[in-house]
């Protein structure tokens, strides 16, 4: 018999840390999704107090999977969500 884990998601406000190596340790300050013809476009700052807030662990991976209107798609059929061009963790706000 193998014991399950149990893994629990912080419920609180959550902030989404860049581990990517073009701006890694950076927080997300915004993100448009529709921007550049549904390309996408998000700002990181190094400085955590700018750091965009959301109301809990759903809401900050809800954004970062977010699907454009204007550009549901990508060329290859796929769903088209840009910010998940970014390696990231999500860490309690403070």
């Amino acid at each position: 018999m193998s014991e399950q884990a149990n893994v629990t998601r912080p419920r609180g406000p959550q902030v989404i840390v860049s581990e990517d190596p073009r701006c890694r340790g950076q927080y997300l300050k915004s993100y448009d999704p529709e921007a550049h013809d549904g390309r996408g476009d998000c700002e990181w700052t190094l400085d955590r107090s700018q750091a965009q807030i959301f109301p809990d662990f759903i809401a900050a991976f809800e954004a970062w999977r977010q699907v454009p209107k204007s550009r549901p798609k990508r060329d290859d059929g796929q769903p088209n969500r840009p910010l998940t061009t970014f390696s990231i963790t999500f860490e309690p706000a403070e």
